[in-house]
């Protein structure tokens, strides 16, 4: 959480100096993003102990934030989602969120597109969350006497950031992104009703995700104010 908070503060920063004259633009977008995640060894674990799987989200969806100086590129961006089962006796749900920040340097010198590798931080949390009971209540009484089982985890795949970047730039602009997070298997399973780290546990993995967005800002306008020449007087 402490790293989040450092992160965000330092984007606001960031953001906040990139609506002077030394930066060409900032956006604001949604995303789209697939995320290759694998269970893995953790099926094995739910179906040892009766537990339904249920379907991992495939896509997920959020925001992006971006400021661009120049050939500097700095970008915040979230995205979620969520996948419930439910039948008579037990609800399953399996969510997938990505947090990251990054910054990235174009090699492209254009205002109309980049291309840019990059390196940041990114947090991939894997949330699994099972409910049972005998069936499933209608009213107040049969609510507090039935059994319930429930279960609740989350894995938290804390590493680097690195992969590369393709923008088009405009008052409407087009981003895609490919990229992986170091290390990228984890077993740092949490238990959600406590927040308590769990020894042990199996690995899952995550090898590489695609991330594309559609953002709006002020890139068209301040970049064509923008003269490299002009900046050397």
């Amino acid at each position: 959480m402490k790293k989040l908070v450092l992160g965000l503060s330092l984007f606001s920063a960031l953001f906040s100096y990139g609506q002077s004259e030394n930066f060409v633009g900032s956006s604001f977008g949604f995303q789209v993003e697939y995320a290759d995640f694998q269970r893995g060894q953790f099926n094995t674990y739910l179906d040892s102990k009766s537990l339904p799987l249920g379907n991992t989200p495939d896509v997920m969806y959020g925001f992006d934030i971006s400021i661009k100086g120049r050939q500097h590129i700095v970008s915040f961006d979230f995205s979620t989602n969520t996948n419930t089962s439910e039948q008579s006796n037990y609800r399953v749900t399996n969510s997938l969120s990505s947090v990251a920040f990054s910054y990235g340097y174009s090699l492209i010198k254009k205002d109309g597109w980049d291309i840019y590798p990059y390196i940041g931080y990114r947090l991939l949390t894997y949330a699994y969350k099972y409910e049972g009971y005998d069936q499933l209540a209608t009213d107040f009484e049969s609510y507090l006497t039935q059994n319930t089982a429930y279960v609740s985890l989350e894995n938290r795949m804390h590493g680097a950031n690195v992969g590369i970047g393709f923008n088009i730039n405009g008052s409407v602009a087009y981003s895609i992104k490919v990229g992986t997070q170091l290390p990228y298997i984890s077993r740092r399973w949490i238990d959600v009703s406590t927040d308590d780290k769990l020894n042990g546990g199996p690995d899952v993995k995550s090898l590489f995700y695609i991330k594309t967005s559609i953002s709006f800002g002020d890139y068209e306008n301040r970049s064509r104010s923008f003269n490299p020449d002009e900046s050397k007087n």
